[in-house]
């Protein structure tokens, strides 16, 4: 009876979580995703890649510009591939070009000034909207550790760190110029 009961569970559970949807192999061999590389990669093969296609840049509400797109963080040392749709939203009062000009029209008072307004607000926030995990052979991670590592992967995007570089190079590849060369009108 026990052995029928284990079997029905587990086809349950087979109909409740997906399959498969993304793998280590589909991410490295083809042309749909790029390697964004330099972002806490340990050497094992670790990286953050994005799907080209799913690039969606907008105007956001006063003055900010909007990116939308899947990026997928590759641990294949964890055997772990998480899945994230973000939206970043870049201020360009914040970018380094916008501070500048402040400080050349006596808005900021120092370099110091220009620094610190920096490290307290990058000007670049991101807002995970989906999460998903899955094994690198592409099969789904139970759904309880899915909710917990979702609350981990929110990590604020501070200045100078792998998170603001990312954005950053997004920014450069979807506009053409670097986040921070960017003066607000």
């Amino acid at each position: 009876m026990m052995k029928v009961l284990y079997i029905a569970m587990a086809l349950a559970l087979s109909c409740v979580v997906p399959a498969h949807s993304m793998s280590m192999q589909e991410l490295q061999n083809t042309s749909r995703f790029e390697m964004l590389h330099g972002f806490g990669e340990s050497g094992n093969g670790d990286g953050t890649f994005i799907d080209k296609d799913s690039i969606k840049a907008f105007n956001g509400s006063n003055g900010t510009k909007q990116i939308a797109l899947t990026q997928y963080v590759l641990m294949p040392a964890g055997d772990m591939i998480q899945e994230k749709q973000v939206l970043y939203t870049f201020d360009t009062k914040q970018s380094f070009a916008n501070l500048i000009k402040k400080l050349g029209t006596n808005q900021l008072e120092s370099y110091k000034d220009l620094w610190l307004s920096k490290q307290k607000d990058s000007g670049i926030s991101s807002t995970i909207i989906d999460f998903k995990e899955y094994h690198v052979d592409g099969n789904r991670y139970d759904t309880q550790r899915e909710a917990q590592d979702r609350r981990m992967a929110t990590v604020p995007v501070d200045f100078g760190f792998a998170g603001y570089l990312l954005a950053n190079r997004l920014y450069e590849r979807v506009y053409n110029v670097q986040f921070d060369d960017v003066v607000a009108k």
